[in-house]
């Protein structure tokens, strides 16, 4: 016996599809893959400019997740709290830094984990130690900021 599926039933089916492959396809351009299982972990940052949604989490130049989100850290501290997405078969030990680092000229940022040989390995969930590491340009400022002012002192 031959089972008739109706033309609405077929157009269901294909609109049903279609719909799902555009949220994934607009989470794989996104960065995310929905698919692959990830942890949650945080880090607590003073400042967090350039940082963004869906930047990079970087082991050794590799990357192994990203950023999920940043938010304000409740209490009016000041400090931002940000949500990384890290791949499950990527453990990070206890002693291990997340470092906000510089990816190029124009101001790109990322996360570099520094992980450091141990035993003992943060939980889905825990907030890692942050540090802020200034990159090439951030110093070349900070050398020009006195040479700046004495220029300005000079003109007037």
């Amino acid at each position: 016996m031959k089972i008739k599926i109706s033309r609405e039933a077929k157009i269901g089916f294909f609109a049903v599809v279609c719909i799902a492959a555009m949220y994934w396809g607009i989470n794989f351009l996104k960065g995310k893959n929905i698919f692959s299982p990830n942890h949650m972990y945080y880090a607590v940052f003073d400042e967090v400019d350039g940082l963004e949604n869906t930047n990079p989490v970087l082991i050794n130049g590799f990357k192994v997740g990203l950023v999920k989100s940043i938010e304000f850290e409740d209490g009016n501290t000041g400090r931002f709290v940000v949500t990384l997405l890290i791949g499950k078969k990527y453990p990070i030990t206890k002693s291990s830094i997340a470092k906000m680092i510089g990816t190029g000229l124009f101001g790109g940022k990322a996360i570099k984990l520094e992980v450091i040989k141990g035993n003992d390995y943060f939980s889905p969930g825990d907030t890692l130690p942050a540090q802020i590491e200034t990159g090439l340009i951030d110093q070349l400022g900070y050398q020009i900021a006195p040479v700046k002012k004495k220029a300005e002192s000079l003109m007037t």
